[in-house]
């Protein structure tokens, strides 16, 4: 991963357009500037792909704004806009609750010298009071470390009981095949995040060019939401229902190009879970391993026959993303990543 978005950024620092990019990079990037940067970088890899020049934050003609690409085909310009929803605040805070209480739970048994068992049916009103656990939390947890000194002392199993969960404390291990830490079934709108982020780049993109916008969603819609388990064909048409039913998108855009990021392929050893192929009227679907253990899932849906064309440019281009590091290893003059395994890089390559 790391060599691709080298050669990415090696090959972008070629072109005179990126550079206002890099040097925003080289001042300091948060986190969602640094995505924002990789998928920039991907996107503009996946147009050249298609044989197509690329330029960097064009001007939108008529308008003060920029777009993040500009694809110089053959037949006619047109412009891409990125973006990455990366995860909200309330998830963040929600796996910060968990890991501060499974935190302080093996504390317990450290100081104590037993096991626990901890189940969340929910979270407290006030566990996210200020980023902490809150005083309902708190007095939990006391409650369980007192039951874990009476565990010890008595060597019988204590339970203590809460409105929104239970913590077990046994004095010798926990019965085989016992899950330790259960956490709370967390529920959120994760199209309500997508569709905001969409209808903002439906504002911006306005202009007389023909626009497509790549986005990244890397906050769990991909993985934890109805989405994953419908068939793909039928994930094809609720994705298209949804983008072009919901947003009002301008007479310039041309489709949108939705992917998972890298994500954990839990198929990882069933070719027929990493490599997945579903094409409709709608629009395809693409699940290619992309790094040992990651898959990525993608989907393109065009706005109507006269983006057909540019969907199926996308969709070569994604189809060979699994070989893009040899071949941009190769055309940079350096080994293949087999050799790398092998051999390491040698003499000649420590400089570049």
């Amino acid at each position: 991963m790391f060599l691709a978005f080298a050669l990415h950024l090696r090959d972008a620092a070629s072109e005179p357009t990126f550079r206002p990019v890099v040097n925003g990079a080289v001042d300091g990037v948060d986190v969602p500037a640094w995505y924002h940067l990789r998928l920039q970088l991907e996107t503009a890899r996946a147009c050249r792909e298609m044989s197509d020049s690329v330029t960097f934050e064009p001007d939108i003609p008529g308008t003060d704004r920029k777009a993040d690409l500009k694809v110089d085909a053959d037949r006619s310009p047109w412009l891409v806009e990125t973006t990455a929803v990366l995860r909200g605040d309330a998830d963040k805070s929600w796996e910060q609750y968990e890991d501060a209480i499974e935190h302080a739970v093996r504390a317990i048994e450290h100081r104590h010298n037993v096991d626990c068992v901890v189940s969340l049916d929910d979270h407290p009103p006030d566990a996210a009071d200020g980023g902490g656990l809150g005083h309902t939390t708190e007095v939990w947890l006391a409650t369980a470390e007192r039951a874990a000194a009476v565990a010890r002392t008595t060597l019988t199993p204590q339970i203590v009981r809460a409105d929104h969960g239970w913590i077990a404390v046994y004095p010798e291990s926990v019965p085989v095949g016992t899950t330790t830490f259960s956490g709370a079934i967390q529920e959120r709108d994760g199209w309500k995040r997508l569709r905001r982020a969409l209808a903002g780049k439906a504002r911006q993109i306005e202009g007389p060019l023909p626009v497509w916008v790549r986005i990244d969603c890397r906050d769990g819609l991909f993985q934890f939401t109805d989405w994953p388990r419908m068939p793909p064909p039928e994930r094809i048409a609720a994705m298209a229902d949804a983008i072009r039913t919901e947003v009002s998108w301008p007479g310039c855009a041309q489709g949108v190009v939705l992917s998972s990021g890298y994500a954990t392929s839990l198929g990882s050893n069933a070719p027929e879970a990493e490599n997945v192929t579903a094409d409709t009227d709608r629009g395809t679907f693409l699940r290619r391993l992309i790094a040992p253990g990651l898959v990525r899932d993608t989907v393109i849906l065009p706005f109507g026959p006269a983006a057909d064309s540019t969907a199926q440019q996308w969709r070569e281009a994604y189809d060979t993303e699994p070989q893009w590091l040899d071949t941009d290893l190769a055309a940079a003059g350096m080994p293949l990543l087999a050799d790398f395994w092998i051999h390491g890089p040698s003499e000649d390559h420590h400089d570049s």
